[in-house]
């Protein structure tokens, strides 16, 4: 499977941004990088279609590969809504915003290097730094609620051994904000408890404090669980909770979402050997085999679509290693924009132009044009800048995606007002990151942890 199928359908809804003003209030503006040239109007079409062609034929993810990626995110949201009930004129407001950073790898090799010890051949990880997440909501009604995590650092890891068909989960919670968050929410359901006396709730969060300090503190805070054993325990739950278990988990090709796979099944296979082949032959199942079929023809539809600003960067020895491409859309551009875009989708996959979406002042009144109309909501302010660089600096040996940058802004008074901004570098080969550091810390049975937390009479 190729890279490509991962990443081509967001190159197609991805593109646009980068010059204009955003709505007032917060500004969208992305700037390619400083040091490249711009390319001659003449040449721009032709050259930026023939880097990303290169782009989305390139990356194999079949044998030998290494991915991985640098995620930042910084968005708001706030949403009112308002409903009337007979006489009852019903309002509700919604803020959400996330920031902070994740990390992500997905590493497979079919060759093994040492036998000392088991060597992951499949390695995933996703590692999230100084995350606050908080969601406010309130109403009329008197339903208010309030979530809120603040500056979490913590790392989620997988890792499969074929030569010993061996596969761990790794869980790192070792950073502090962890213990913080963990007390704060326990505590409020301690403390929600109106049936427990005071004395009971003290006794509850003691417990609690010195439970989190033994194993996040004094025994470091990361977790391990081996692939069978957490496999069995989750079945013995499921089964003692009424759900269906299996004794042996059959492979059926890998098509999760067939109607005659039900959840436990789809999620049991998905889990059973290698969790990275596993996903990787999903994929391979539900993608296009040509993804890029009909992109040449799209292309320039595309590029022609908006004004855009294209550069090419090159090493000291005069060759171009990265190229940089720039758009802009707002409100004042967005009904060509879309309508070229929506057409030139739906070509792709098939519809032909008959199945062309064209804005709807562009057709004759009274008559119909046998093509679907696109009118934008009357009041609808949005802008987004757009940047990403295409290269081979971050450690493959081909043109691919290397980052991505955008900014939006989305008003539709009085009920939304969204905006945010967010980044990703993509990195390949050598230059992934190794986010699981010392495997050998990772010392604390997961299993026997929550085995000790069940209640007397579930599945140990």
């Amino acid at each position: 499977m190729k890279i490509k199928n991962l990443l081509i359908l967001s190159v197609v809804a991805l593109l646009a941004s980068c010059g204009q003003q955003a709505p007032a209030g917060y500004n969208t503006t992305v700037n390619l990088p400083d040091g490249g040239t711009e390319v001659a109007e003449a040449q721009k079409d032709q050259k930026a279609g023939s880097a990303i062609q290169e782009f989305v034929s390139g990356f194999d993810m079949e044998n030998n590969f290494a991915f991985g990626g640098e995620i930042n995110v910084d968005i708001s949201s706030h949403n009112t809504y308002n409903e009337t009930f007979g006489d009852f004129q019903y309002s509700s407001t919604t803020d959400v915003s996330v920031r902070g950073k994740i990390k992500f790898t997905i590493m497979h090799t079919a060759s093994l290097k040492s036998r000392i010890k088991p060597v992951y051949t499949s390695r995933m990880s996703l590692r999230f730094e100084g995350l606050s997440v908080s969601v406010r909501t309130s109403s009329n009604a008197g339903t208010n609620n309030n979530v809120s995590l603040n500056n979490l650092t913590f790392g989620l890891h997988y890792g499969y051994a074929s030569a010993d068909n061996i596969g761990m989960f790794l869980i790192d919670l070792s950073d502090p904000s962890m213990k913080t968050t963990i007390e704060q929410y326990v505590f409020q359901y301690i403390d929600a408890n109106e049936q427990a006396t005071a004395e009971t709730k003290a006794a509850a969060k003691a417990q609690m404090i010195a439970m989190l300090t033994r194993y996040l503190v004094t025994q470091g805070g990361k977790f391990y669980a081996e692939q069978a054993a957490l496999i069995e325990m989750i079945q013995g739950i499921m089964q003692s909770m009424g759900g269906q278990s299996s004794s042996g988990i059959e492979s059926y090709g890998l098509s999760p979402f067939r109607a005659v796979d039900d959840p436990t099944s789809m999620i049991m296979e998905m889990l059973s050997g290698d969790i990275v082949e596993n996903i990787l032959a999903m994929l391979g199942n539900y993608m296009p085999e040509d993804p890029t079929a009909g992109l040449a023809d799209m292309l320039p539809t595309l590029l022609q679509a908006l004004p855009y600003l294209f550069k090419e960067y090159k090493n000291d020895a005069g060759e171009v290693v990265q190229y940089g491409l720039g758009f802009n859309i707002n409100q004042d551009n967005a009904k060509e924009f879309v309508t070229m875009v929506a057409s030139s989708i739906m070509s792709m996959m098939g519809g032909g132009s008959d199945t062309a979406i064209v804005p709807s002042e562009l057709s004759n009144e009274g008559e119909s044009s046998g093509q679907e109309e696109f009118a934008l909501p009357e009041g609808l302010k949005f802008s987004l800048g757009f940047a990403m660089m295409l290269g081979k600096t971050h450690g493959s040996t081909s043109i691919t995606l290397e980052s991505i940058s955008a900014k939006f802004s989305v008003s539709l008074a009085p009920t939304i007002d969204d905006h945010g901004a967010f980044s990703i570098d993509f990195y390949y080969g050598e230059q992934v990151a190794d986010l699981i550091g010392d495997e050998s810390a990772y010392n604390i049975d997961l299993i026997s942890v929550i085995q000790q937390m069940m209640p007397s009479g579930q599945p140990q």
